[in-house]
């Protein structure tokens, strides 16, 4: 009797456990890269005290402490002193976009000027999309850099913030930054994604 017991609650457990866990076939070199990665640009206080500075200037908050999840991205020109913002958060089962555009003017403001708001709420079916999309491209496993540099043009970065963590990395949060991405990448997919949820 007791034997039995057993075995019907192991094999309880062990469904629970492949109903709930993902496929997480993720690279863990990859993985130990991105943690150094993100750990080295965190412990750099010019690093840190530029994108302080930047997050201000645009008027956005620091994905990392946010306790919502929240997945953006910004897109910087460094040649036209220009910034797009695209974010989407889920605010207590509520899904909320907001885009912006913003320009670096001389004006004595020491923030950009909004030059385009969009705020609007998305569906849950919109919201799922994007989320199956992560997991599609593995957003979680993408590399924070590649080797593609250069000092004028566009750098495009997309964050993703979890509170809960993310069921295969057990992180909270992630960072990808591209200088001028090549269109057919899955970082490009997932940019696509966030700009066209705002049309």
């Amino acid at each position: 009797m007791n034997r039995t017991l057993i075995y019907s609650c192991l094999l309880i457990i062990l469904f629970s456990a492949c109903k709930t866990k993902k496929n997480c076939d993720f690279n863990k070199e990859i993985r130990k890269q991105n943690d150094s990665i993100i750990a080295s640009l965190e412990s750099d206080p010019e690093d840190s005290a530029w994108w302080k500075n930047y997050l201000y200037r645009i008027d956005e908050p620091s994905l990392k402490t946010e306790k919502q999840e929240s997945y953006r991205l910004m897109i910087h020109n460094s040649m036209s002193k220009s910034s797009e913002i695209y974010r989407i958060y889920n605010k207590n089962g509520s899904y909320e976009f907001i885009s912006k555009k913003l320009e670096r003017r001389e004006n004595g403001n020491k923030k950009d000027t909004v030059v385009q708001l969009t705020k609007r709420n998305l569906t849950e079916n919109q919201w799922n999309e994007f989320k199956s999309l992560t997991e599609r491209t593995k957003l979680w496993n993408l590399p924070v850099t590649i080797e593609r540099s250069g000092l004028d043009g566009q750098n495009w970065v997309i964050e993703a913030q979890m509170p809960n963590k993310e069921n295969c990395t057990e992180r909270e949060y992630h960072v990808v930054v591209r200088w001028q991405p090549i269109d057919t990448t899955e970082f490009m997919r997932l940019s696509r994604k966030l700009i066209e949820l705002g049309k």
